[in-house]
C-alpha cells in the first residue's frame, strides 16, 4: 500500500509470483538412443520436456537440433559432421560448432501435466535421410521463467537409419544337386548398404524353410 502527506492511504495490493531457479530438462524418446530404424518403424523425432524442482513449471519452447554423423556420400569416408539446415531442408555443412542451435526449428508441444510436456519434431522426415547414416538428436528446452536447459550430453539419441534390406545365399547343397546325405546347408548372409562410410544394422538371424 501507499499514502500521500494528506494521509491519504491506498488498500492493500498483493502480487503471488513463484520463483524459479531450476532449469528444465528434455529428453528424446523416439528414435531410442542406440536404435537402427527403417522407414517402416519411421514416425518422427519426439520426446518429452519437464521443468524441474519443487513447484515446477511448463515448458514453453523445445529446440531441436539434428546433426548428421558422416556426409553419408558413397565413396567418402570424410568425417563431415552436417547439422540440419531448416531453410532448405538439408543437412549444411557451413554450420557452426554445437549444439547448432543457429540451424535449429522449434519443436511442436502438447499439453503440459505436472510440468511434463510432449514434444514433437515432424519437420526431418525420411526424405531427408541417407540409409546407412548415423544421427544425433539434441535438445534444448526452456520453461515458462525462461531458464534454459544447459545439459546436452544426457537424454540425448543417436540412431541409424537403415532402410536397406540384407541378402543371403545358400552354398550347399548347390542348386539342382542329388544328394544322399546331408549332414548341413550353409550359406552367406550380407547387411546392406556395403560401403566403407555407411553404418547398416547387422544380421539379425537367418531363417530356413525346407519343402520336401
Amino acid at each position: 500500500k501507499s499514502s500521500d502527506t494528506a494521509s491519504n492511504v491506498t488498500a492493500i495490493i498483493s502480487s503471488t509470483f513463484t520463483w524459479d531457479s531450476d532449469k528444465p530438462l528434455s529428453v528424446t524418446t523416439s528414435p531410442s538412443n542406440g536404435f537402427y530404424i527403417n522407414a517402416a518403424g519411421w514416425t518422427s523425432i519426439a520426446g518429452t520436456a519437464a521443468d524441474t524442482g519443487t513447484n515446477p513449471g511448463c515448458p514453453d519452447r523445445v529446440r531441436v537440433s539434428v546433426r548428421q554423423l558422416g556426409t553419408g556420400l558413397v565413396g567418402n569416408t570424410d568425417p563431415v559432421m552436417q547439422w540440419w539446415r531448416t531453410l532448405g531442408p538439408d543437412f549444411d555443412t557451413a554450420s557452426d560448432g554445437p549444439p547448432g542451435w543457429s540451424l535449429s526449428q522449434t519443436a511442436v508441444l502438447g499439453s503440459c501435466s505436472g510440468g511434463v510436456v510432449g514434444w514433437n519434431f515432424p519437420d526431418t522426415t525420411l526424405s531427408q535421410l541417407t540409409s546407412g547414416t548415423s544421427y544425433y538428436v539434441v535438445t534444448e528446452a526452456r520453461d515458462s521463467s525462461g531458464l534454459l536447459e544447459i545439459d546436452f550430453t544426457t537424454d540425448i539419441s543417436t540412431f541409424v537409419y537403415d532402410n536397406d534390406k540384407p541378402s543371403t545365399t545358400i552354398t550347399g547343397p548347390l542348386h539342382g544337386a542329388i544328394r544322399s546325405n546331408l549332414t548341413q546347408i550353409t550359406g552367406t548372409m550380407q547387411d546392406f548398404p556395403n560401403t566403407s562410410d555407411r553404418s547398416p544394422a547387422g544380421i539379425h538371424r537367418v531363417e530356413l524353410t525346407i519343402q520336401r
